[in-house]
């Protein structure tokens, strides 16, 4: 009798820890290089500036009493300088979200994200739920928390987010990340794997939420930039994953994956309604790496490098500008000169690759992506 118990327990043994074990373990079904491209390779001669509109579809605005923008700063002063930046700067549109880690901020507000809205209409898209979901998500993931244990958390959530997405002024989430790491010595750590249950729950039901065309922004990291540790198949396979579980979100994969042309090259063949948008960042900052390990589309210069340009004129259609630009983020300032800087390097990038591509990639297939007419 105790062998028969023994043999009928044996299995259910064996899937329960595969069951729990599987978290940790998703890969990539496509094959990627780990190679990280040198900082000196060949880049692209800008031959003259681009000049025309531009529809930044990743920026953030970031709210948080006691530090961020200064306090006399009203939100009509935050938001008429923002929109008449927009208008200087030719900037026709443009997409509003919070950072990966703005729910560790307790005092984090989004009202002046929806007061811009509200200026702005058509002219933004605002992107939610992300300072509710992600760092709760790696907090309980540290915690080792499993579902049944967040009953009462989860049902506070789906309330959160149910309000959210019945409200008109949001058009989807993000940005969402399940690994960010610290790359300019104050960020914060995220990181859990893509199929953490809870974080399912949470993806499970805005799937099942009558939002329609409701936009996505996931934001992951394959290197470890500060000690060069590789998370590839861990974002990737994280990556691949979500994309195939929920095929109706409208993906966009923020930075470019973080990862080098023909990495990225070998994902959009893979998953041909998927966007990515791109930023141009320094590739070191103070004493850490910065963006050295994740595969900056430009040099220090923002001078394309030749294999970034050879694969957006390819593949024109895939690319979006995306400053990342935080209005409000530090030093009790809107952030306009900052963002004014971004623009720049965005029009001297994109004044190296041909007609066609510049303009795709500046405002025409985010025109598209985000049905805008």
């Amino acid at each position: 009798m105790k062998k028969i118990y023994l043999l009928c327990f044996l299995p259910i043994f064996f899937m329960s820890f595969l069951i729990v074990s599987s978290e940790e373990k998703l890969k990539p079904t496509f094959k990627y290089s780990k190679e990280v491209l040198p900082l000196d390779r060949e880049t692209r001669e800008i031959r003259q500036r681009y000049r025309g509109k531009i529809f930044d579809s990743h920026a953030h605005l970031t709210i948080r009493e006691g530090g961020y923008c200064d306090e006399e700063e009203s939100t009509n002063s935050i938001v008429n300088a923002i929109k008449k930046t927009l208008d200087e700067q030719n900037v026709s549109q443009i997409t509003i979200m919070s950072v990966p880690n703005s729910g560790r901020m307790k005092n984090y507000n989004v009202d002046v994200q929806k007061s811009l809205k509200k200026v702005l209409g058509k002219r933004m898209y605002l992107l939610c739920c992300t300072h509710y979901i992600t760092n709760w998500a790696n907090q309980q993931y540290e915690n080792k928390a499993k579902v049944n244990d967040l009953k009462d958390e989860l049902k506070e959530i789906f309330t959160r987010l149910n309000k959210d997405l019945q409200n008109p002024l949001y058009s989807g989430v993000g940005e969402i990340a399940f690994l960010h790491f610290n790359k300019r010595g104050h960020q914060a750590l995220i990181k859990f794997p893509a199929n953490y249950p809870p974080f399912l729950k949470i993806l499970d039901k805005i799937a099942n939420s009558n939002k329609k065309n409701l936009y996505f922004n996931l934001h992951t990291e394959p290197i470890d930039s500060d000690n060069q540790d590789s998370y590839h198949d861990m974002a990737f396979g994280g990556a691949e994953f979500l994309f195939k579980r929920y095929p109706n979100f409208k993906w966009v994969y923020a930075h470019s994956a973080m990862t080098p042309p023909s990495n990225v090259r070998i994902i959009l063949k893979r998953f041909p309604n998927l966007m990515m948008d791109f930023n141009l960042k320094k590739s070191h900052i103070r004493d850490h790496n910065g963006w050295a390990y994740l595969s900056n589309p430009s040099n220090n210069e923002w001078e394309p490098y030749e294999d970034w340009a050879e694969l957006m004129e390819e593949m024109p259609d895939r690319f979006m500008v995306g400053t990342d630009t935080k209005f409000c983020q530090r030093g009790h300032t809107i952030g306009i000169r900052n963002y004014k800087k971004q623009i720049k390097r965005f029009r001297k990038f994109l004044g190296a690759l041909n007609r066609e591509t510049a303009e795709k990639i500046s405002y025409k297939n985010a025109e598209i992506f985000f049905n805008n007419k």
